[in-house]
């Protein structure tokens, strides 16, 4: 077999591997522009093929316009995957004048038959089993050079952009992209020195489409969610498992593939109904029905309890199998049949276990979300802190009636909480490290009437309505503002809920002192000067000036931060 023709099957064949390989290992995982760029780089080669076989000038034609329904798709496919490999924004206007040129070219090479203007002539030779399609170009062939010319030129900047940017972007990542690029180019210039008339076109896409799969699937391999918190790991006291809406299996934490260790044997996005497991089978039952009673399950040492939570409210409708240690609890129920006298007792514990439970899974559900926002590391703990301080400081002061021993609980506990919308946030928008555009901004406050939502519907049964109604209130109305400019309700003064005004505090100091992408920290003396000047604007005049009050404890905390970063 002639060596062009061998390396012409190769390409064509590794192509058809990957995107089978592709549509296995990121189905419903990538963009559909990965799996479109797969497909049409296959039909190139599958065309480059096609005309080096062909026995005369029509087939030769015909397998060329073949080459161009991939190609003239194939470098707006790869803008696209790079794009979305870097987290870069393109506007839409360009988006579409490159498709419209990349319709452009797949229309004028099969005009051959009716106009010269694209291709003048064309005619074949052969040598030792090899055809190869000579043409002459007419003047509309230039669309194509300024096509790929374009198209190179966006993608090498978008990779060398990103590469400057290692916040925003992996070095590897940005790094094997601009790679890719070169040894593309280099191919393509060692033809046209050479001046061998034989396409390198087809090596260079497989080249380039063999870096998008090695990092789309090195993307895959490091793509953990953090679903739980150090307090899990090591008390091993509560576990949870995530599945899809449509009963795959998502991820578990760790506590619960120790308790039960058939998950282990699990694979990611697989369906569980099948398994052999009594407890994988109860579960998947429960998967698309209301939540239901708690299920005890017995181990060697142990009996867990079980139940379904369903997170509808949240965009990704995850439902979240909570786990947890009611060993003791049992053994508490038999002893309340022998001993009447402890009843009391005994439910006041169990009471207080669950209350906690229920506070660690609002904390590491807290976390999950925090862990999509690349802006805000450690906000939650940190606000935290500081609305406890800030709590302590006013129950010292004892000039709010409405400071009770139960409110200020109620307050530290809802803090963590405040920004639970932004898991209905995009991550376009929610990433974003630059300012936003009017409309994304608009899109980006909404995130806490979403999140009073999520947060009213998670706590729909619990006993304790006046942590619900502040949990609510904090998430609803931390960014309103004393003089009504706020959102989302543009309420004015002593309408915004007292708890919201002691949370919008924590929050704006925290995101003034604190480093993110689009801003240097600033120093204390900056940072509560223009809480200051924002009494009576922004903060309640008479909560801003107790906080102010507690400047030093405030830069205690913080310098504590920097020391053990």
């Amino acid at each position: 077999m002639n060596p062009y023709i061998l390396t012409y099957n190769i390409c064509f064949l590794y192509s058809l591997l990957l995107v089978v390989a592709a549509s296995i290992a990121f189905h419903n995982k990538v963009s559909i522009f990965y799996h479109m760029l797969f497909a049409s780089i296959m039909i190139t080669c599958f065309g480059f093929l096609q005309t080096a076989c062909s026995e005369n000038l029509q087939t030769a034609i015909f397998a060329n316009e073949i080459v161009y329904l991939g190609a003239s798709f194939n470098p707006i496919l790869m803008v696209m995957c790079y794009k979305d490999l870097c987290r870069f924004k393109l506007k839409k206007i360009l988006v579409c004048c490159t498709l419209v040129l990349a319709l452009a070219v797949l229309i004028f090479s099969c005009t051959v038959k009716f106009t010269d203007l694209y291709y003048k002539e064309f005619f074949i030779t052969r040598i030792n089993g090899l055809t190869l399609l000579n043409k002459k170009y007419g003047i509309l062939h230039n669309i194509y050079y300024i096509y790929i010319a374009g198209t190179n030129i966006l993608g090498f900047y978008i990779a060398v952009k990103s590469f400057t940017k290692k916040h925003e972007v992996s070095f590897v990542t940005s790094g094997l992209l601009i790679v890719s690029m070169i040894l593309s180019a280099l191919c393509y210039l060692i033809q046209q020195v050479t001046k061998c008339k034989i396409s390198i076109v087809p090596v260079t896409y497989v080249i380039s489409e063999t870096f998008i799969f090695l990092l789309l699937a090195r993307i895959q391999l490091y793509d953990i969610r953090k679903i739980s918190t150090r307090y899990f790991d090591e008390t091993k006291s509560t576990g949870f498992i995530l599945f899809s809406k449509k009963g795959k299996y998502l991820g578990s934490d760790s506590t619960a593939k120790l308790w039960f260790p058939e998950i282990m044997k699990l694979k990611l996005d697989c369906t569980i109904e099948n398994s052999s497991s009594k407890f994988l089978k109860e579960i998947s039952s429960w998967i698309n029905r209301p939540p239901s009673k708690i299920s005890y399950f017995e181990t060697k040492d142990k009996i867990i309890g079980a139940r379904v939570h369903d997170l509808k409210e949240i965009k990704s409708n995850v439902h979240v199998i909570f786990l947890s240690d009611d060993t003791q609890q049992q053994k508490y129920t038999k002893l309340i049949e022998n001993y009447k006298d402890k009843l009391e007792e005994e439910v006041e514990i169990k009471t207080e276990k669950l209350l906690q439970i229920q506070n660690d899974i609002l904390i590491s559900m807290a976390n999950i979300v925090e862990s999509r926002d690349n802006n805000t590391g450690g906000h939650i703990a940190r606000t935290s802190d500081v609305v406890r301080i800030f709590v302590e400081h006013l129950i010292k002061k004892n000039k709010y009636p409405e400071l009770t021993d139960k409110f200020s609980e109620h307050v530290i506990k809802a803090a963590p909480l405040h920004d639970f919308g932004k898991i209905a946030i995009p991550d376009g928008i929610l990433n974003k490290p630059g300012k936003f555009e009017p409309e994304e901004y608009e899109v980006m406050k909404m995130h806490s009437a979403k999140g009073a939502d999520i947060v009213k519907k998670i706590l729909n049964n619990t006993n304790d309505k006046e942590f619900k109604d502040i949990a609510v209130n904090v998430a609803h109305y931390h960014h309103e503002k004393w003089n009504g400019q706020g959102y989302p309700e543009k309420l004015s003064e002593k309408n915004i809920p007292f708890e919201a005004r002691i949370m919008a505090l924590a929050d704006v100091f925290d995101a003034l002192v604190s480093k993110r992408v689009y801003k240097e920290s600033f120093d204390y003396d900056r940072a509560f000067k223009i809480v200051e000047e924002s009494s009576g604007s922004h903060f309640d005049p008479e909560l801003c000036k107790d906080f102010l009050e507690c400047r030093k404890i405030l830069e205690e905390l913080y310098s504590s931060y920097n020391a053990s970063a």
